[in-house]
């Protein structure tokens, strides 16, 4: 189990995470690291290890907190055995697709996962 792996498992409330929830964990951070890693090779920026591993941390925690199942309230009462669930399609990502927030791009020193830059012309010069 990695540092951040198991900083997923505090930020849960779950710590230690069990092992399928580890292994899920130790996956995603595998996928959001290589993608912070592509996304600052192609902008040229050399990413501080510190805020990767910060925003690597709640972007899984994120994801893992999120219900897979559209459960969105479970209500147990002891008394007179009242079980209540509900559920709903609320946005979540497709399994396997975790979010990095714009503004954890921005503390990466990165714009929203993408590089490059552009400029529009306001004028152009006419063919002659």
């Amino acid at each position: 189990m990695s540092d951040i792996t198991y900083n997923v498992g505090v930020l849960l409330g779950r710590s230690p995470l069990s092992e399928p929830d580890q292994n899920l964990a130790d996956l995603l951070v595998e996928w959001v690291e290589s993608r912070i890693d592509t996304a600052a090779t192609a902008a040229a920026v050399t990413v501080d290890p510190v805020i990767r591993d910060q925003v690597t941390t709640k972007a899984v925690a994120r994801y893992m907190g999120t219900p897979r199942d559209g459960l969105t309230q479970r209500t147990v009462q002891v008394d007179d055995a009242q079980i209540t669930n509900s559920y709903g399609s609320g946005a979540t990502a497709p399994i396997g697709e975790v979010e990095i927030l714009s503004e954890w791009w921005a503390d990466l020193g990165l714009s929203s996962g993408t590089s490059g830059t552009f400029s529009v012309r306001p004028s152009f010069e006419p063919v002659t």
